[in-house]
């Protein structure tokens, strides 16, 4: 399909390569990184909250936050996200950065325990108090 106003054309690609949309949401985490707004989540949020809890609330808020960019409209969305195999490998290699091997080791161990993947299933977001409210409700 061609594009009048800018030098390129968009080509469909029939190519079953599992890519999706959220290509762009690893750049909006590098930028919470770069103005340290994921520290100050965590500073803020996770004070308190046990090393055995399997998600903090800074992870919780950044993984709504992505949902949000992301175009989603219902917590629910977070199972599309939970799809993109390449994103959630990516997304787990950040959320690891900062932690030692042995921290790496029990929360993949905790994970597995729990049948969990990269991003808190929608009962993880919805429960605890965080939220009061339906467990499917608009995310604007």
């Amino acid at each position: 399909m061609p594009q009048k106003p800018l030098p390129f054309k968009y080509e469909e690609d029939t190519r079953s390569s599992g890519l999706t949309g959220l290509a762009g949401l690893p750049l909006y985490l590098e930028l919470l990184h770069f103005l340290k707004i994921s520290k100050i989540m965590r500073d803020h949020l996770d004070g308190g909250i046990s090393e055995k809890t399997l998600w903090r609330p800074s992870e919780i808020v950044q993984s709504l936050i992505l949902l949000n960019l992301a175009g989603g409209e219902h917590v629910d969305d977070l199972r599309i996200m939970e799809a993109d195999t390449g994103f959630c490998r990516l997304l787990e290699k950040i959320s690891e950065h900062a932690m030692t091997g042995s921290g790496r080791r029990s929360r993949r161990r905790r994970k597995q325990q729990q049948n969990s993947g990269v991003l808190p299933s929608c009962s993880s977001v919805c429960q605890g108090g965080y939220w009061k409210g339906a467990v499917s409700f608009p995310v604007v």
